[in-house]
């Protein structure tokens, strides 16, 4: 995990971007060789669930994220056509295969965070 970069987006709305590696192994069944594959996803965790990410992993942390695929697209100053694959977090919670936590429970307010996920 890349630790993740909190910010305001506007009065009241803070997002964290991060992002996860996905580490593959396997052998080759031909060549009976090692072969490792690496793929990166980022992801955006916005209000509360952003500033618990925030406060709670670090780079290198193993996470696990549940959310919503979504594709960006934009133009560069160029011209240039680019497009972007984010997972849009709904959860994230950190990895109990190789790490111990403790849980904190934080205060609620009255209305639950259902419109963060963007």
């Amino acid at each position: 995990m890349r630790g993740p970069e909190l910010r305001s987006t506007g009065p009241g709305q803070v997002v964290a971007n991060f992002s996860v590696a996905d580490n593959r192994r396997w052998r080759d069944q031909g060549s009976q060789e090692r072969q490792e594959a690496t793929t990166y996803m980022d992801v955006v965790a916005r209000g509360t669930l952003g500033e618990h990410v925030a406060c709670s992993l670090h780079r290198g942390d193993r996470v696990t994220v549940t959310g919503r695929l979504n594709q960006r697209s934009w133009e560069t100053a160029e011209g240039e056509r680019r497009s972007k694959l984010e997972l849009a977090a709904a959860d994230v919670a950190a990895s109990l295969r190789w790490a111990t936590v403790t849980v904190t429970k934080m205060d609620r307010p009255e209305q639950a965070d259902q419109d963060d996920v963007a």
